[in-house]
C-alpha cells in the first residue's frame, strides 16, 4: 500500500479467476514531419488529449513522471489529494512548494 499522503494508486488487484492486466504504455520521440521541420502537421497537445481520455475511460492514470495534458480537475479525479493535502498542510508545503499537477501540467 502507498505511503499516506501519497498520490500513487494501488495496483490492479486480480479477478475472482486471479487473472488481472495492467499494462504501462510509453510514448517517446516526435513523428517523422517534426524532424522534418513541417511542425504544423502535428498537434501534441490534441494527440496527448486523445490518449489521456482513452486511459481515462479505462480508470488509467498517468505516471507521476510524465508530462500531462489534461485539466486539474480531471488529474484530481485520477488521483486522490485528499490525504496528499493534509500532508501538504502539515509540513508547511502549501504556498511554498508546486503541487504535482503544477510540475508535470504542460502548459504551452
Amino acid at each position: 500500500r502507498p505511503m499516506p499522503g501519497s498520490l500513487l494508486r494501488d495496483p490492479p488487484r486480480p479477478d475472482v479467476n486471479g487473472d488481472q492486466m495492467y499494462v504501462d504504455i510509453g510514448v517517446y520521440g516526435l513523428p517523422k514531419c517534426v524532424h522534418e521541420g513541417r511542425e504544423e502537421e502535428y498537434d501534441m497537445r490534441k494527440s496527448m488529449r486523445a490518449v489521456e481520455k482513452e486511459i481515462q475511460k479505462v480508470d488509467g492514470f498517468s505516471m507521476l513522471y510524465a508530462d500531462i495534458y489534461m485539466n486539474k480537475k480531471e488529474f484530481e479525479t485520477m488521483f486522490d489529494h485528499v490525504e496528499y493535502r493534509k500532508l501538504r498542510s502539515k509540513y508547511g508545503a502549501a504556498g511554498s512548494f508546486k503541487e504535482v499537477f503544477d510540475k508535470m501540467n504542460s502548459r504551452f
